[in-house]
C-alpha cells in the first residue's frame, strides 16, 4: 500500500479508511513489528512513509501531555502510522485479528511512554472486552492472556494479573509445583541437602531442539558456588517446555517478585523458575526478559553481582544491535513474545544495568550511561552520590538554556535547590499539568509537617497521576495527621492496591478503620499485613488487641503465641484476662447449645489453657491472671489431682496480691484479695470434702485459719468503719468460724 504520498494526518487517515482490510492489517503488522525491532531487538527495517511524518509529530501525536514517548524510542512514525490505521479507524473491524492487533499495538505504546497511561488502560480494558477468545487455539489464548498479565502488571492490577496467569496455566497443558530435591550448590559441599527447585509436567507437544538465536547465558565463574546446583543422579531429569509455556512460567515468577515480601525465601523460588526458563534456551524474547529479571535479583548477592553485571551489558548490547552479527531475518524473528515475556525497551534495560553498576560503586560509569538515556532524575541522583550536586545543578541550568519551556527541568532544579520557586515555575509553564511538580512541593510541605497544605499538592499531583507509588502513602499520612480518617483510609487502600508489600500501609490503613469504628474491617486489612513482614511484633500486638475486641478469640491465641515467638516474654495480663472471662462466659452460655458449639468453646478453651501454661512457665501473672488460669483448670468432676492443680493455682493468685506492699491500704485491692481468700478457703473445703478423710479435712481447715486469720486483722486496722470493707471481712469471719 502506497502511502507515502499522502501530506497531512487527515489524508492518511482518509487513505487508510479507505483501503481494504486485509491490506491495512498487514501493513500495520508490518509497521509494528519495525517498531518492535527498534525497541527491543535491535531488528531494522524501513517502509516508506509520509514526508510530513518526522520523530517530533509522532513523538507529539503520541504523547498524553508531558507522559510523551521517551526521549529515547524510535521508529515512532511507525507506531503512528498503525495507531491511525487500526486504532482510529472509522469503521472499527470486528474480527479476532483485528481486535488482537489493536491491543498489542496499544500495549506497545504503553511500554515506550515515561509513566503508565490510563487512557490507554481505558482502550486496552474496551478492546479486551470485544475479543472472542474461543475463537482462539489454545497458545493463542495463553499467549493472549500472558499479554494482558502484563499489562496489568504495568498498572499494578494485581489481582487480574494473577486471575490471567491461573487461567494461562490451566490452558497451557502444564502443571508446576516447587519440590525439595538433593543436591549440592557449593563446590566443596560433601552432603547433598535438600534444594528448592521447579517440577513441570507437559501434556502438550514436546517443542522441537533448541533455538540457536537466543541471549547467551553468561557462566558464574565463582570459586565456591556451582554454576547450577548438582542434584542426585536421577533427580535431574528436566520436562522440556515450549515458548509459551516458558512465558507462563516467567509470568507466575514476575508476579511473586511484584507482590511478594523481598527475602532469601522469594529469591530462592525465583531461583528455581528462572533456572528451568534460562536453561531451555527457547525464545529470543523470554530468554532476554529472563536473563534481565536474574540480573536484578542478583545485584545485591556479592557471589553473583559480577555475573549480573555482564549479563545485563550482554543483554542491552544485543537490544541496541551492538557487537551482533545476527541476520536481519533471524532478529524479526525475537519480536515474537515481547508483551507476554514482559520484555522492556533497551533503556529499560540499560537502567537495570546501571543500578548493578552503582552497586559495584562504578557510579561514574552509571553516570554516563544514565547522561546517554537523558535520564536527568537518575543522573542527579548518580552526582548526589558523588557528593557534587553543584555539576548536577550546572547541568540542568545549561538545559534550561536550550529548553526554557520544559516544565520538568525546573522541577529537576528544584529538587537539586529545595526552592519551591522552581516547582511553582514548573507548575505555571505546563499550565498545572506537571503532576512530579505537585509531588515535590507537597513533600517540602511534609518534611515541614504543614500536613493541609502537603495533602492538597500530594492529591493534586494523584488527580494527575494515579499511578505513582509512594504518593497514596503521603498523602493518606498528612490525611491521618489532619484527622480525616476518610480520606486517609482512602489513600491507604489505593496505595496497597499499588504496593501489597507495603505492609506499612496496610497497618495505617487498619488504623484507619479503628478510627472509624470499623474494628472488623480493620482486624482483617492487619492481617493481610501479617502477610507482607510476619517478623513484626508492633503489628503483631494490634493484631492481638483488635482479635479481642471483635471475639476472634483462636486468632488472638495464635496472635499471643507468635509474641512470644518474638519476644520471648509478653507481659500483657490484661489480654489473657479478658481471654479468659469471654471464654468462660461463652462456655456457660453454650451448655444447654448444639453439641458443635460445645465441641468448638471446648478447644478454644484447651488452647488458652496451653496459652497460659507457656505464659506462666517464664514468667509470672497477675492475681487476676492466676485467678482467671485457675477458673480455666477448675475440674468438672471430682478429679483429686486435677482440683489440687486448681488449687495450686488460685494459692499463687491470693499470694499475688497479698504480697504486695501496702495492699490492704487500697479499698479495691484490699476487697478483691479478701475475695479471692474467702474463694480459696470454700474450694479448700470442697477438696477435703471429695478425698474424704478426716487428716484431708483437718490440713485444710489448718490452712484457711492461717491465712485468713491475718489477713482480717490486717483489713480491719486499715479499714475501720468502711462498710464495703467491713461487709466482705463479716463473710471472712463466716468462714473462719466455720473451720474454728
Amino acid at each position: 500500500m502506497d502511502i507515502q504520498s499522502c501530506t497531512s494526518s487527515t489524508e492518511l487517515l482518509e487513505k487508510l479508511s479507505q483501503s481494504p482490510a486485509e491490506q491495512v492489517l498487514q501493513l500495520a503488522t508490518e509497521l509494528l513489528e519495525i517498531v518492535i525491532g527498534a525497541n527491543f531487538t535491535s531488528y531494522k527495517n524501513e517502509h516508506p512513509l509520509p514526508s510530513f511524518l518526522t520523530e517530533d509529530f509522532a513523538r507529539s501525536e503520541l504523547s498524553f501531555g508531558l507522559n510523551a514517548p521517551f526521549v529515547k524510542a524510535t521508529a515512532l512514525p511507525y507506531l503512528y502510522v498503525s495507531k491511525l490505521a487500526i486504532l482510529d479507524r472509522p469503521q472499527q473491524e470486528t474480527s479476532s485479528e483485528w481486535l488482537l492487533l489493536s491491543f498489542r499495538i496499544l500495549g506497545i505504546w504503553q511500554k515506550i511512554l515515561i509513566e503508565p497511561s490510563m487512557e490507554i488502560k481505558n482502550q486496552i480494558e474496551e478492546i479486551t472486552s470485544k475479543i472472542d477468545t474461543s475463537t482462539l487455539a489454545w497458545d493463542d489464548q495463553t499467549v493472549f492472556s500472558l499479554e494482558r498479565a502484563d499489562l496489568h502488571l504495568k498498572y499494578f492490577d494485581y489481582e487480574k494479573c494473577q486471575q490471567l496467569i491461573e487461567s494461562s496455566l490451566e490452558s497451557s497443558g502444564l502443571s508446576v509445583e516447587l519440590a525439595g530435591k538433593m543436591g549440592k550448590r557449593t563446590r566443596f559441599q560433601q552432603k547433598a541437602v535438600s534444594q528448592l527447585i521447579l517440577e513441570t509436567v507437559s501434556i502438550a507437544r514436546p517443542p522441537l531442539e533448541e533455538d540457536k538465536d537466543v541471549p547467551s547465558n553468561c557462566a558464574l565463574n565463582d570459586d565456591t558456588l556451582l554454576e547450577k546446583i548438582a542434584l542426585l543422579e536421577g533427580s535431574d531429569k528436566v520436562c522440556k517446555l515450549n515458548s509459551t509455556q516458558l512465558a507462563l512460567l516467567l509470568n507466575m515468577c514476575r508476579f511473586e517478585v511484584k507482590t511478594q515480601y523481598h527475602d532469601d525465601v522469594l529469591l530462592e523460588k525465583s531461583n528455581a523458575f528462572l533456572d528451568v526458563i534460562i536453561s531451555a534456551q527457547r525464545c529470543w524474547a523470554v530468554q532476554a526478559a529472563a536473563l534481565l529479571l536474574r540480573s536484578k535479583l542478583e545485584k545485591k548477592n556479592s557471589r553473583k553481582v559480577e555475573r549480573a553485571c555482564s549479563q545485563s551489558e550482554v543483554i542491552t548490547k544485543l537490544m541496541r544491535g551492538i557487537d551482533d552479527e545476527t541476520p536481519m531475518p533471524e532478529r524479526k524473528k525475537r519480536g515474537n513474545m515481547v508483551l507476554s515475556s514482559g520484555l522492556e525497551p533497551f533503556w529499560q534495560a540499560q537502567v537495570i544495568q546501571t543500578d548493578i553498576l552503582r552497586s559495584l560503586g562504578c557510579t561514574a560509569e552509571a553516570l554516563l550511561i544514565l547522561e546517554s538515556l537523558q535520564m536527568w532524575d537518575a543522573v542527579i541522583d548518580c552526582y548526589k552520590s558523588l557528593g557534587q550536586l553543584e555539576k548536577a545543578e550546572a547541568l540542568i541550568r545549561r538545559l534550561l538554556i536550550e529548553r526554557p519551556e520544559d516544565s520538568m527541568l525546573y522541577v529537576y532544579l528544584g529538587d537539586i535547590t529545595e526552592e519551591v520557586s522552581y516547582y511553582e515555575t514548573a507548575i505555571k509553564i505546563s499550565s498545572d499539568k506537571n503532576a512530579k511538580a505537585r509531588k515535590a512541593i507537597g513533600m517540602l510541605h511534609l518534611i515541614r509537617k504543614q500536613y493541609d497544605e502537603a495533602y492538597v499538592h500530594l492529591r493534586r499531583s494523584l488527580e494527575l497521576q494515579p499511578i505513582q507509588l509512594g504518593v497514596w502513602f503521603n498523602a493518606g499520612y498528612c490525611a491521618w495527621m489532619t484527622k480525616q480518617y476518610v480520606e486517609a483510609a482512602t489513600c491507604y487502600h489505593r496505595c496497597v492496591s499499588l504496593e501489597p508489600e507495603h505492609f506499612e500501609a496496610w497497618s495505617n490503613l487498619s488504623a484507619a478503620y479503628i478510627r472509624q469504628n470499623q474494628k472488623e474491617r480493620a482486624r482483617r486489612i492487619l492481617q493481610e499485613a501479617l502477610k507482607y513482614n510476619y517478623e513484626h511484633a508492633n503489628v503483631w500486638e494490634n493484631y492481638l488487641l483488635l482479635c479481642v475486641d471483635t471475639g476472634e478469640f483462636t486468632t488472638a491465641i495464635q496472635a499471643f503465641h507468635r509474641l512470644l515467638d518474638l519476644n520471648k516474654r509478653q507481659e500483657d495480663n490484661e489480654v489473657l484476662e479478658i481471654l479468659a472471662k469471654e471464654v468462660l462466659y461463652r462456655e456457660e452460655q453454650v451448655r444447654e447449645g448444639s453439641e458443635e458449639e460445645k465441641t468448638h468453646i471446648k478447644q478454644v478453651k484447651d488452647e488458652l489453657i496451653k496459652l497460659y501454661a507457656r505464659v506462666t512457665a517464664t514468667q509470672t501473672l497477675s492475681s487476676l491472671g492466676w485467678a482467671c488460669y485457675a477458673q480455666l483448670k477448675k475440674p468438672t468432676d471430682e478429679n483429686i489431682v486435677e482440683y489440687e492443680k486448681y488449687i495450686q493455682l488460685l494459692e499463687r493468685s491470693v499470694l499475688s496480691a497479698s504480697n504486695k506492699p501496702d495492699w490492704s491500704k487500697d479499698t479495691n485491692n484490699c476487697i478483691s484479695t479478701l475475695r479471692s481468700a474467702i474463694s480459696l478457703a470454700k474450694e479448700r473445703l470442697e477438696l477435703a470434702k471429695i478425698k474424704g478423710t478426716e487428716e484431708a479435712e483437718r490440713q485444710a481447715k489448718a490452712k484457711i485459719r492461717l491465712s485468713v486469720k491475718s489477713m482480717i486483722a490486717t483489713a480491719e486496722k486499715h479499714h475501720e468503719g468502711e462498710e464495703e470493707v467491713i461487709e466482705v471481712v463479716n463473710e471472712a469471719k463466716e468462714v473462719l468460724a466455720s473451720v474454728m
